[in-house]
């Protein structure tokens, strides 16, 4: 299961990887602390409005998220 772990090259991109992985969830931990600092108790309608915005951008083929 770790033979590809052998490969330098490998090796590299994996702990890319993890490290992009980390960085996206402190990110998203992080937000959400912003949005309870700065909301106080309505932090998940932010949330939420936050999210929805994301979720209908438009893709990079001009096509947006629903209805292409």
């Amino acid at each position: 299961m770790l033979s590809p772990l052998r490969f330098r090259t490998y090796r590299h991109l994996f702990a890319a990887q993890v490290i992009a992985l980390v960085g996206t969830g402190l990110t998203t931990v992080a937000l959400a602390l912003l949005a309870y600092d700065l909301a106080g108790g309505d932090a998940g309608l932010v949330l939420g409005a936050s999210a929805s915005r994301r979720w209908s951008a438009v893709s990079p083929t001009g096509c947006r998220a629903r209805g292409c």
